[in-house]
């Protein structure tokens, strides 16, 4: 039977009778209401006597098409594009729809009644998931205009990345004696010795490092205007931190010499791990000669010869780069020195 334009219809039925009504008002009004089943557990004659219990609610479409959000959990006012959202309604087949510019996407063709589950994927975007926000919910609990968006924004937790940064010469050389500060949104969040280092923050943070060499200062090449994620897509010559480099760099094989006076040099070992310094301290006064394996704040001290005078030689092994070499001498006390460096590998 087909109901009239109020929506009513009527039929009989004996006393007794338990009666149930399946309202195929899809074929009707095709695309405004879904089909609905509605068993009534009642004797017929009761519903008679109880108007109420023969109102049967169709579940009817939505006007609007409903606008959802992927946004950053700790930013809310920050929409998220291209987020993965898997949605299915009544536990039926999942369907994916992609979030666009800030963070929207669209839902239509669901029924007010029906429920829907949303498991929003942002792995692919620097961000986590989440399969709980709406897990299910009924449409008509969470859609406009009856409800607020927050009840329609999905947050998303974003995950932490790790990009490289390195200290370097004026001819692009690691350095291995910086110290640098690393600021995350403005505040100090740790410091990293030198060479090559790595800052683990979210892709939106972001980033200032303040590094320091040899008395020197460099805080405006990685200056806080950037992202970490803008960074990492950058060259590395953008995450590189130059210094002049202050201590002369010798080679595998130098010398120094120098009277009343202190010295500092670098030798690069080319590769070679084991090498033999000689040397001859003279003159009045005795000197010191000391060796650092590594050059940076790490450098670790693998020989001296003491305060002496006269001549002598050593063989040490160092697996770092390079070497350090300083001299302490007497100044002004009528001192003299001298060393020869040879590293021992073919």
């Amino acid at each position: 039977m087909v109901s009239d334009n109020n929506g009513e219809f009527g039929f009989s039925a004996k006393a007794g009778d338990k009666i149930t009504i399946k309202s195929k008002s899809n074929k009707v009004c095709p695309n405004e209401y879904i089909d609905t089943t509605v068993i009534i557990n009642a004797d017929f004659i009761k519903l008679k006597e109880d108007p109420s219990k023969r109102i049967i609610p169709l579940c009817k479409k939505l006007a609007t098409v409903q606008k959802f959000r992927n946004i950053d959990a700790d930013n809310p006012s920050q929409g998220i594009s291209g987020v993965k959202n898997t949605v299915s309604v009544d536990g039926g087949n999942n369907f994916i729809v992609t979030s666009g510019t800030d963070g929207w996407f669209e839902i239509d063709n669901v029924f007010e009644c029906q429920t829907i589950r949303i498991i929003a994927d942002g792995t692919s975007v620097g961000y986590g998931t989440n399969s709980t926000k709406i897990n299910p919910k009924k449409y008509s609990e969470i859609t406009a205009p009856t409800h607020p968006q927050d009840k329609r924004d999905i947050p998303l937790k974003s995950n932490p990345i790790r990009v490289k940064f390195c200290d370097v010469d004026q001819n692009s050389n690691i350095l291995d004696g910086a110290t640098n500060d690393v600021y995350i949104n403005g505040s100090l969040a740790y410091t990293k010795n030198g060479g090559c280092f790595f800052v683990d923050a979210k892709p939106d943070d972001k980033i200032k490092i303040v590094g320091k060499y040899d008395g020197q200062i460099n805080d405006t090449k990685v200056n806080g205007s950037r992202t970490l994620k803008d960074l990492e897509n950058a060259n590395q010559s953008d995450r590189n931190i130059p210094f002049e480099e202050l201590v002369p760099v010798l080679g595998c094989e130098g010398s120094d010499n120098g009277s009343n006076k202190d010295s500092k040099r670098k030798h690069d070992l080319q590769g070679c791990d084991n090498f033999t310094i000689t040397w001859n301290l003279g003159g009045e006064y005795p000197d010191e000669i000391i060796i650092y394996c590594g050059t940076g704040a790490t450098k670790r001290k693998i020989f001296t010869t003491g305060l002496v005078k006269g001549t002598g030689s050593k063989t040490l092994n160092c697996s770092k780069k390079r070497i350090l070499i300083k001299v302490k001498a007497n100044s002004d006390k009528g001192t003299s020195w001298s060393y020869d460096l040879k590293c021992n590998c073919n």
